[in-house]
């Protein structure tokens, strides 16, 4: 069983030296309109990721999802929020 199991999605996966030998980002995208759905963490630290997740969740129906193994990317403040943003626009250009 994969992630693209289910007709329509198609994923990737590389490594981008997070982890030491693995690959550890992918990417999970439905060819055909999808509607996104979530779970996320309860924690009341929520990294900058998470908190962008949801916010972009709420207004938008994603097609596509790019996962990191290995890295929270949490307690990053200020500056990882940041990052966060940067990333975003990235992947929505």
């Amino acid at each position: 069983m994969s992630v693209t199991a289910a007709r329509s999605f198609v994923a990737s996966g590389v490594h981008c030296g997070i982890r030491k030998t693995r690959n550890d980002l992918a990417l999970v995208w439905s060819t055909a309109p999808a509607t996104g759905a979530a779970m996320f963490t309860v924690n009341r630290m929520q990294a900058a990721p998470v908190v962008l997740s949801k916010q972009h969740l709420e207004h938008a129906q994603p097609q596509a999802v790019v996962v990191n193994s290995g890295n929270a990317n949490a307690a990053t403040g200020e500056h990882g929020y940041r990052d966060a943003l940067d990333h975003l626009a990235e992947v929505l250009a």
